[in-house]
């Protein structure tokens, strides 16, 4: 089996991973909002009026309630660590290719100098983009202080 195949097969599995993971992300999110319309229908179907609405998320089991109900949050924590994961596999695998190309002759060098570049620059970028969302959400206040981690945790055991 020659490089250009090689490429093209890591090429497909690595396009049917990513579809797949895209679809099952997509139908979580689209459970999650689906369960949340029906708790709000069914919420204002049993209260009535507003008045009613807003005297029963003031009361402790109201609060409760919106508590419980997950809503769609950006994760910074997630989205940054993904960032740097991809980063950080996208230069060793360029690396790789990088140095596997002086075990190679002719056109087969090329396209792994192709792929191997490629492979840097886009985990150099990735990396750059985790840089940045972690300054911007240290500067928009979106990241918690380590402080109020710990004592979130340490809430958590306690209770």
């Amino acid at each position: 089996m020659d490089v250009h195949s090689m490429l093209v097969l890591i090429g497909l599995y690595s396009l049917m991973a990513w579809v797949t993971r895209t679809f099952l992300v997509n139908r979580r999110l689209a459970k999650t909002a689906h369960i949340q319309a029906e708790l709000q229908t069914r919420l204002l179907d049993k209260l009535g009026t507003a008045p009613e609405l807003l005297a029963y998320l003031a009361s402790p089991a109201g609060q409760r309630l919106a508590e419980a109900v997950p809503a769609e949050r950006t994760n910074p924590h997630g989205r940054i660590l993904g960032s740097v994961q991809s980063g950080i596999i996208l230069i060793v695998v360029g690396a790789a290719m990088l140095a596997l190309r002086g075990e190679l002759s002719g056109d087969d060098v090329h396209a792994l100098t192709f792929v191997g570049a490629i492979g840097l620059a886009l985990g150099i970028g990735f990396l750059a983009s985790a840089y940045t969302a972690y300054r911007l959400s240290k500067a928009w206040g979106l990241l918690g202080d380590a402080n109020d981690a710990n004592a979130a945790g340490a809430a958590a055991e306690r209770a």
